[in-house]
């Protein structure tokens, strides 16, 4: 009788043998001890980056550039003048480049810029211009020297948001004063990004934020909590595990809604427009369906590369993995920063090897070729595309995948007995004027899945033979991409077509 009351009690504990308890204690202290050691080994890395001398890091350099001539498929030459001359200027490692120009400020490196022979031909004097351009970009510390190469001026902003962290927002101001419409353009960067992405092209007119700016339109610049512009809080250490605990969740409950609530602020206006790349579109349509007041404040949303519910990498094997437990990132890199060493591979790395890393990496995880962005344009992109973020941002991800569900981060994983709360993203009646603009080499992108997702997309625009990155770094930015945003963003928006 007393162990059918027992039963019966909520307080009921079910009885574990020894043997099975004993397991999962030692398994569960091997998994924190394997944690540790990748922890204390990505920490170690990251020591010895501030530790290294000069010449040691030059030597590791010119060491990774006699190895990658030795295993290279890059063309050494062209019919492309431009283009041979930047391969022969890939003789100088970064470190030597850095230390010739210490960018000490915008005034002071600008002039030389554009500094040429007197005695150069026209031709030679715009190859030396397009490649002094191309490394200037490339060493750029932050986004304002990045936009100054170009004539632009930045302004910073700092936004508290209602959880304490300190967010940066960049405002791309006008060459020509009294110039802007009005209209406000707030751009979102992806994952594992900073908004440095939107302008590191070389070619200033297939960078958005100033094609935008000089058609009258206020571009603002977001950046997440966590990257390389949003590295405080307002009492959480940035070394403890509590100031890196946030996913897509907070991204979309905080971040986004208090920087439209800043930019509506400072502007006066009433609405933005919404520009998002990869996970900035996920952002945007998590936070709106979280936030229904926030849908009044958004008047257009474009969404480029929009990344909801990926299939999956293309790698099997990690797949495999990655679908058996998503948590296995806490195992492998802790539950701070993922990917915290980056910054040390890529300046002690010789930058075409650091490059041919990337696509390595990118064609392994997605299978993409990166065709549609030149070698040159990826020299500096690529070193402009990694900022820091939480572990537990991947993670989400990962848990996404698996479930196959556009969901929030699921913190009882062990528990059958809880159904994670989806993103109500639905966009019905067509609320949201929604613009989508997608690569159909995107293997990210599952365009079906979006449109029964939304339900009512204003225009699709498909771009034949691009992937993800392609459609912020590629070559037809100005030709397949820029047009049709200008075009939605008018009074009045493009036509309504291919819903």
């Amino acid at each position: 009788m007393n162990n059918a009351k027992h039963q019966g009690s909520s307080l009921y504990t079910p009885i574990v043998p020894c043997s099975h308890l004993n397991m999962s204690i030692s398994n569960g202290m091997m998994s924190g001890f394997l944690a540790t050691v990748v922890v204390v080994l990505e920490s170690f890395i990251s020591f010895v980056t501030f530790l290294l001398p000069k010449w040691l890091i030059r030597y590791f350099t010119r060491l990774t550039r006699v190895i990658f001539r030795l295993v290279s498929d890059i063309p050494l030459y062209s019919k492309d003048p431009i283009y041979d001359a930047f391969i022969k200027e890939m003789g100088t490692p970064q470190n030597e480049e850095e230390d010739k120009d210490d960018q000490d400020s915008d005034e002071q490196t600008k002039p030389q810029l554009y500094a040429t022979n007197g005695s150069a031909t026209s031709e030679e004097a715009t190859r030396d211009d397009t490649i002094s351009l191309i490394k200037k970009l490339k060493n750029a510390r932050s986004i304002k020297e990045m936009c100054s190469c170009f004539g632009y001026k930045v302004q910073d902003y700092l936004v508290t948001t209602q959880d304490g962290y300190l967010l940066t927002l960049h405002r791309i101001m006008a060459k020509k004063p009294h110039s802007r419409t009005g209209k406000v353009v707030y751009m979102q960067h992806g994952l594992l990004m900073s908004s440095e992405i939107w302008v590191t092209m070389y070619k200033e007119r297939l960078n958005l934020p100033f094609v935008l700016t000089d058609l009258g339109f206020d571009v603002w610049l977001g950046n997440n909590r966590g990257n390389k512009y949003s590295c405080r809080h307002l009492t959480r250490p940035i070394d403890s595990e509590q100031f890196w605990n946030f996913s897509i969740d907070e991204y979309s409950m905080f971040d986004i809604p208090d920087s439209i609530d800043y930019i509506l602020k400072q502007t006066g206006q009433t609405q933005v427009n919404y520009v998002g790349f990869s996970q900035g579109c996920t952002q945007g349509l998590a936070a709106t369906s979280l936030n229904r007041d926030l849908n009044d404040k958004i008047d257009k949303m474009i969404l480029i590369s929009p990344a909801t519910t990926p299939h999956g990498l293309s790698n099997p094997l990690i797949n495999s993995i990655i679908n058996l437990s998503p948590e296995f990132m806490f195992l492998l890199f802790g539950k701070k920063i993922i990917l915290k060493s980056a910054y040390f591979w890529r300046d002690i790395i010789y930058p075409p090897l650091f490059i041919k890393v990337i696509d390595w990496a990118d064609q392994i995880l997605f299978n993409w070729k990166s065709e549609n962005i030149n070698y040159m344009q990826k020299f500096v992109s690529y070193y402009h595309l990694y900022s820091t973020t939480s572990v537990k941002s991947a993670v989400h991800w990962f848990q996404i995948i698996k479930s196959k569900r556009f969901q929030m981060y699921d913190a009882n994983k062990n528990s059958s007995d809880f159904q994670t709360f989806q993103f109500p993203i639905e966009n019905g009646e067509g609320s949201r004027r929604i613009m989508v603009l997608f690569g159909t080499s995107d293997s990210l992108v599952d365009i079906q899945l979006l449109q029964k997702q939304l339900g009512t997309i204003e225009q699709i625009v498909p771009i034949e033979n691009h992937e993800h990155l392609d459609l912020v770094w590629g070559t037809s930015v100005d030709t397949k991409i820029a047009p049709p945003i200008c075009e939605f963003l008018k009074p009045g928006g493009a036509p309504d077509k291919d819903k």
